[in-house]
């Protein structure tokens, strides 16, 4: 197991309320982990408990503070909840801490 420690930066002052849920992927195993957590006031994120192995990162913003990512409907008219785009593809090796990944957020 590992560490992992990093930033979402969101510039958008539109699009603000609730918040920033960081998502890790474990890619390229039969069964990938899957890891969730909340990112505090200032953007600041931790895994502090992970299994080695290649991740992807994403975050989206829980308006409705429910813990799943809502993709909107047409009707009545619902928007999505915003989105990041998947980060590369990060390695995460046992007893070792990945600390400074940062995580955009579209506007």
């Amino acid at each position: 197991r590992s560490s992992v420690e990093g930033f979402v930066v969101d510039t958008s002052t539109v699009d603000a309320s609730g918040p920033l849920i960081v998502r890790a992927m474990q890619v390229g195993e039969r069964n990938p982990q899957r890891y969730t957590a909340a990112a505090d006031a200032s953007g600041r994120f931790a895994f502090p408990s992970i299994e080695s192995g290649r991740y992807v990162f994403q975050v989206y913003r829980d308006r409705n503070a429910n813990g799943l990512h809502d993709g909107g409907k047409p009707f009545p008219l619902k928007y999505s909840e915003r989105l990041s785009p998947i980060s590369d593809t990060l390695k995460v090796r046992a007893r070792w801490a990945l600390e400074g990944v940062t995580i955009r957020m579209n506007e």
